[in-house]
């Protein structure tokens, strides 16, 4: 099967105008150096050490070998770094053989680097039976690429977003629940939509609406015992931080108390306790079984 450019990967999730937006607000908000992602993240790491709690934050092998030591030093401040493909493809339209090569070669870079390495996020949220094997060949201990959409208003929900939830493979979670699960000796995690991109990009929506329906997700799976991981792209955190200090201002009120943590830190066999995780992400589905 033929590779798919990225850009015409991208434009299947996006259409061309949305595609095209995309690249002008990383330019705008995100930048493209070590020393714009330092003062994102730095930035990042300073609002979530009021709450005393972390995040992960998934990155392709080539940013990582662009940085310049950036995320070596954000290790060491609670946050953990996940593999997000060693170029930002989409693995369901490669072959296995490449798939592999490409996720054994980015552990090997993040270990070299002195990067502790245990989950991976496929780029577009893509996956397949092939990718899964892949990465759990190449010694991952998790994925976290299955999509997972709530239920959002219908005046808010656009022809786009649905089109992106089929791209994703995205599952509704009215039907499966928000938790990880076992696959194949791979523990699944999964990403809850709507997310930054959608609230800012797709519906642009106020800071108010989005701090609404964050934190309708978040009551939601309170009541059910569910995990809610909050996806939030680093270009965006700065437009989003109102709605993510309310969340987090939500969370840790909540009684039984909120366990706020990184996806490396994996529940018991899916123990039914209330869990908020917190994933940053660069620009990325099966279904469960």
């Amino acid at each position: 099967m033929p590779t798919l450019s990225p850009i015409a990967i991208a434009t299947q999730g996006k259409g061309m105008i949305g595609m095209l937006n995309r690249a002008r607000t990383i330019r705008r908000r995100y930048g493209l150096t070590p020393r714009q992602m330092d003062r994102t993240l730095s930035h990042f790491v300073s609002l979530l050490a009021e709450f005393e709690c972390g995040a992960t934050f998934p990155i392709t092998t080539a940013t990582l070998g662009r940085s310049r030591g950036v995320v070596e030093k954000y290790q060491e401040q609670n946050i953990e770094f996940a593999v997000h493909g060693y170029y930002h493809k989409d693995h369901t339209k490669m072959p296995f053989d490449q798939q592999l090569e490409q996720s054994v070669a980015a552990r090997h870079l993040f270990e070299e680097r002195g990067i502790r390495c245990q989950g991976f996020r496929s780029p577009y949220l893509r996956s397949n039976p092939e990718m899964l094997t892949a990465v759990k060949q190449a010694g991952y201990l998790y994925d976290s690429s299955q999509a997972l959409a709530w239920d959002i208003p219908n005046e808010i929900e656009t022809t786009g977003y649905r089109r992106a939830l089929d791209f994703y493979g995205a599952v509704s979670a009215s039907d499966y629940p928000a938790l990880p699960r076992w696959d194949n000796d791979l523990v699944r995690i999964p990403y809850c939509l709507p997310d930054d991109e959608a609230f800012v990009d797709r519906f642009q929506m106020s800071t108010t609406r989005m701090t609404e329906l964050w934190l309708d997700m978040l009551q939601r799976t309170y009541v059910r015992g569910e995990l809610f991981t909050v996806a939030l792209h680093p270009e965006r955190v700065l437009l989003c931080q109102p709605a993510l200090i309310r969340v987090l201002e939500e969370a840790r009120l909540k009684q039984p108390r909120v366990w706020m943590t990184q996806l490396y830190r994996m529940p018991n066999g899916g123990r039914r306790v209330p869990r908020l995780r917190f994933t940053l992400l660069k620009p990325t589905a099966t279904k469960p079984a």
